[in-house]
């Protein structure tokens, strides 16, 4: 979950395919997987035919990372 400086709420997968930038690029965030939040801001779904979503670091307030469990 990545809160932005706006307050907004952006929910995605860091997966295998994922990445975040480091020196000497600019700082960013790449989750395969965009997904919707409800009004809880908990994740719903995945949003479909996405190809994921990059975030850049100064948008960034702060991330919430959990661990998911495979089925």
């Amino acid at each position: 979950m990545v809160t932005l400086k706006n307050g907004k709420k952006i929910g995605g997968l860091y997966g295998y395919k994922s990445f975040t930038s480091n020196s000497p690029f600019p700082n960013e965030i790449y989750l395969e997987e965009h997904w919707l939040l409800d009004d809880d801001g908990d994740l719903q779904r995945k949003v479909n035919d996405t190809a994921g979503i990059l975030i850049l670091k100064d948008e960034i307030s702060h991330l919430e990372l959990n661990n998911v469990m495979e089925q």
